[in-house]
């Protein structure tokens, strides 16, 4: 079956009302973040129990990767590391033959460790999703032209891996904020293998941080479907219903006597072990209605005041971007500082 999975990525920078935002509107099906919030006490970062999405993070990680809950965890694998993640989804891909999903941090003071690892790895015969902060200069992104020889392992992996850039050149991803100087930046990127159908496009929302988030909506096809695994909710069981149908069990294995004079080998007390679980199942489905897919639950602090007010915030960026005056400029500032005060109540 065809499908097209939404994947956003952004550098946070540490800031926490980025993530639990996202993770209550739940707008895409997997975050590449880099720079994720970190709690002081757990070292971990945000992503409560009842959230929409599974969180693969290893502790003071530096990169993280949310997955929506419609993917069940039996469908996919993962790994995390201080500056990467991966999520492979063995099912997915142009032609079903797997998709591996990369967030990357990729410090500024060592530039060269983390892209050497994953030049290290073997190539995978699945298509792949590198999104991540480079903090890296190349006159193939930046508007600027500037260079950093460093850029090279960038280059190189991207050879070595057979993937094309989605992000498209000058770019802005990265611009200074408030006191910050400088000019603005392309080092936040999205690569993905050549064969990949896939369509970019970036956010002009980017709240406290110095990074603008993108999305790369990704076409493919999936050799499976994805479903949460069966069961069935005991809590609304209708008992009379299934006393009345495990009554009848007896009969239908035709006596106690009938089935002792069957089992006479493993093979026979096998087939009927089997049958007592078919027909147990039977019982289940008539007297219990089945069990809905975990697909997370919203925050009680997600009011229709905070939507509101995180409306406010995002049309005040829009506006301050498109103008950027000293009025629109503490307008701006408002509108954030009300979002922080609504998400706090």
């Amino acid at each position: 079956m065809n499908y097209n999975s939404r994947i956003l990525q952004w550098n946070t920078e540490g800031n926490k009302q980025a993530l639990e935002v996202l993770l209550e509107e739940a707008e895409f099906d997997f975050l590449l973040i880099q720079e994720p919030w970190i709690n002081p006490a757990t070292r971990s970062t945000y992503c409560p129990r009842n959230s929409k999405y599974y969180l693969i993070h290893t502790l003071e990680g530096r990169a993280a990767i949310f997955v929506k809950k419609g993917y069940p965890v039996g469908q996919w694998d993962f790994e995390a590391t201080e500056h990467c993640c991966k999520v492979w989804l063995p099912a997915h891909g142009p032609q079903g033959l797997g998709l591996e999903l990369w967030s990357v941090y990729n410090p500024p003071d060592n530039n060269t460790q983390v892209l050497q690892a994953l030049l290290d790895r073997p190539p995978t015969a699945g298509s792949i999703v590198l999104a991540g902060d480079f903090n890296l200069h190349h006159p193939q992104w930046d508007y600027y032209d500037r260079y950093d020889q460093k850029a090279e392992s960038l280059l190189q992996l991207a050879l070595q891996w057979d993937l094309s850039l989605r992000t498209p050149r000058g770019t802005v991803t990265r611009e200074p904020q408030g006191a910050q100087r400088g000019r603005p930046s392309t080092i936040d990127h999205f690569w993905a293998s050549v064969d990949l159908p896939a369509t970019y496009y970036g956010l002009g929302e980017r709240g406290r941080s110095d990074h603008y988030p993108q999305v790369l909506e990704v076409q493919g096809q999936q050799a499976q479907a994805c479903s949460q695994p069966e069961g069935w909710n005991w809590k609304m069981v209708n008992q009379k219903r299934v006393e009345a149908e495990a009554a009848l069990l007896p009969g239908l294995a035709g006596g106690l006597q009938s089935l002792r004079a069957r089992i006479t080998t493993v093979e026979s007390l096998e087939n009927e072990f089997d049958w007592l679980v078919r027909e147990l199942q039977r019982v289940a489905a008539a007297g219990a209605p089945q069990r809905k897919p975990n697909r997370g639950f919203q925050s009680p602090w997600w009011t229709p005041e905070v939507k509101e007010a995180r409306k406010t915030a995002k049309r005040a960026e829009r506006e301050h971007k498109r103008i950027p005056t000293a009025y629109l400029h503490y307008r701006l500032g408002q509108a954030q500082r009300s979002l922080s005060r609504a998400a706090r109540l």
